[in-house]
């Protein structure tokens, strides 16, 4: 599979520590996700729910260096159901 990514991307491993992103999807509840790996021009995240291709949310981004989330809007780039939940691509747009 070729990757179609133009940053690169640095990855993060599972547990405690690891980031999470808030997901704020109009007219939805919040979907807590956590980050798989983090790049200039985007996040991947594994959550528990589907969120649809090209929509545009607004997140708050939590990095365990620092203190305070990071508010960011971002779109969907690609959305796969796996075994227990989803991966998904989020493009940084602010």
């Amino acid at each position: 599979m070729h990757d179609q990514r133009e940053f690169p991307r640095y990855s993060y491993r599972e547990g405690a520590a690891a980031p999470f992103v808030t997901i704020y999807p109009t007219g939805s509840a919040p979907i807590r996700a956590q980050v798989r790996d983090i790049g200039e021009g985007g996040v991947g995240i594994r959550g528990e729910h589907d969120i649809n291709k090209d929509q545009v949310v607004r997140c708050t981004l939590s990095l365990p260096e620092i203190p305070v989330p990071i508010p960011t809007l971002m779109r969907v780039q690609w959305s796969r159901e796996m075994e227990h939940g989803y991966l998904i691509g989020l493009q940084f747009l602010i």
